[in-house]
């Protein structure tokens, strides 16, 4: 291959991520609007981002955004003999989404995650729901999720934070909630 084709390939897939710093103040992210209180390191590429301040180990801020009904969530493509997998269903009521993005959670590694609250709250005019959930990791290490999801032409719009309790959650976990009020959707 010529040095020339694999620099401009490198190039195109550098354009495709997002890395980078995410500073405090008004910032669009994939048609949501958030204002962040600190710095927040970022990743990832449309739909699929991951924030973090200290580590995704120690806290990190999931967001996905245009997950199409018929589609995996966490871009996990996970098949039964059916082929239903852990997919998202634009007519699933927050009962079922919470169920599934703890599946989710469950296959992507997480040990015993448990429900923990679930409520209604809107996004705009947008009907949405906010969560929090509990779970380890296979280490043992407890955490603490909250989440904040919607639905926007039939896509599923998702926020998750987790942290492990004892610590990094108390830190930041109001500075999250108030990130989460202060959503817009701006599609």
């Amino acid at each position: 291959m010529n040095r020339y084709l694999l620099m401009a390939i490198c190039l195109l897939l550098g354009a495709c991520s997002s890395n980078g710093l995410v500073r405090p103040g008004t910032v669009q992210v994939d048609g949501l609007q958030l204002r962040p209180t600190s710095a927040w390191s970022q990743r990832g590429v449309k739909g699929e981002r991951q924030w973090t301040i200290d580590g995704p180990q120690l806290n990190a801020l999931e967001i996905y955004t245009g997950i199409k009904n018929g589609e995996f969530i966490f871009d996990l493509d996970l098949r039964n003999k059916r082929d239903e997998g852990l997919r998202f269903r634009a007519d699933m009521n927050t009962l079922e989404l919470q169920e599934l993005i703890m599946a989710g959670l469950k296959e992507a590694g997480a040990v015993d995650p448990e429900p923990v609250s679930l409520a209604p709250r809107k996004v705009g005019t947008l009907d949405g729901f906010d969560f929090e959930l509990r779970f380890a990791n296979a280490q043992g290490l407890r955490y603490r999720a909250i989440g904040l999801g919607f639905v926007a032409d039939e896509r599923l719009q998702l926020l998750l934070y987790y942290a492990p309790t004892e610590y990094y959650f108390g830190r930041d976990g109001g500075q999250v909630r108030a990130m989460f009020d202060s959503l817009r959707w701006m599609d």
